[in-house]
């Protein structure tokens, strides 16, 4: 923790993630604000430092300390996060995505309060989208009668000049999320999935499981009536919908691991407009850690069902590793 020291935005980030394996947390959340603050952050700071650590900087920070900091609960530091993260974007449906994963993030620890406060400031800043529209209505309230908010947090009111590589990096994702906040209907599962697969079969090639595979596991879940399924990649969320839909007929639930933390705010969006979220569950964090916090949040052997839609060279691994733990 010495300033004197000097990082990269990477090498930050394996720092962070280092201070959390080892129960180190409070030094980890220090070290990160340090570096937003000294600089080290991409985008935001000094000179002498290569933008190309980007990437995999911030995609650790966020990963390692929000996974953290959902599982102890805190949740000013969760909103304080993705404040920071809607700050690092420049397009404004990735900004309203992380300020939507706020209002998420009050809204279960039951602070109706500080979730309309943001609202409010999504109204003022006009970031609000369907999903905003959504939340409001979760809440007894109408977005279009929220007033504005007087004060904008400053986090909310930053924004880069450009795209950033780590943005760039999601282009695909973020294609899909500003497709499916204009074409899906609220509460309409089904119309998040054909604005999901409008998107793979007319702009860009998406890693879904669509078309036949997807029949192939409706079939499979028709016949198991899993009560748990625990999904390795969420990526935009299409996938965890879809077996969420099946579920909700037995009181099912899915819980589906994401380690790259924008495809999981971009998939809890999609969630939300499915009108899914007290079924489905993002678990953010690489597996390896991940696996051990659902365990731990619903028991030993509680999983009935396993789908697997990451790296493929990971299957066996981690197949093996859910064996040895639950």
């Amino acid at each position: 923790l010495d300033l004197r020291v000097r990082v990269d935005s990477e090498g930050a980030a394996q720092v962070i993630w280092a201070f959390w394996r080892i129960g180190r947390f409070q030094d980890a959340w220090t070290l990160y604000v340090r570096t937003l603050s000294d600089g080290r952050h991409p985008e935001h700071g000094k000179t002498g430092f290569t933008k190309r650590h980007a990437v995999d900087g911030r995609q650790r920070y966020y990963q390692t300390l929000l996974m953290e900091t959902e599982r102890r609960g805190d949740i000013a530091k969760q909103v304080y996060l993705w404040k920071q993260m809607a700050a690092d974007f420049y397009a404004r449906s990735l900004r309203a995505a992380c300020l939507n994963c706020a209002v998420m993030a009050l809204m279960r620890a039951g602070d109706q309060e500080g979730a309309t406060e943001i609202l409010r400031q999504l109204v003022r800043t006009r970031l609000g989208t369907s999903v905003s529209e959504s939340l409001a209505v979760r809440m007894g309230l109408r977005y279009e009668d929220l007033e504005p908010a007087d004060i904008v947090d400053i986090a909310i009111r930053r924004r880069p000049q450009c795209q950033s590589r780590f943005e760039d990096f999601h282009y695909k994702e973020a294609g899909v999320l500003e497709t499916v906040v204009v074409q899906a209907t609220p509460g309409d599962a089904k119309s998040v999935h054909a604005a999901i697969e409008n998107v793979g079969l007319k702009e860009v090639w998406l890693k879904v499981a669509g078309g036949e595979k997807a029949c192939v596991i409706d079939n499979v879940i028709a016949a198991v009536r899993p009560k748990l399924i625990l999904e390795y990649g969420t990526y935009v969320g299409y996938t965890s919908t879809r077996l969420a839909m099946q579920l909700s007929s037995w009181g099912g639930r899915v819980v589906t691991m994401e380690m790259d933390p924008v495809n999981a705010t971009i998939a809890r969006n999609h969630i939300e407009l499915c009108g899914l979220s007290d079924i489905v569950t993002v678990q953010l964090g690489h597996s390896d850690d991940a696996v051990q916090i659902v365990l731990d949040r619903f028991g030993p052997r509680s999983v009935d069902m396993v789908f697997m839609d990451q790296r493929g060279t990971a299957f066996h691994e981690d197949l093996q590793r859910l064996e040895q733990l639950d």
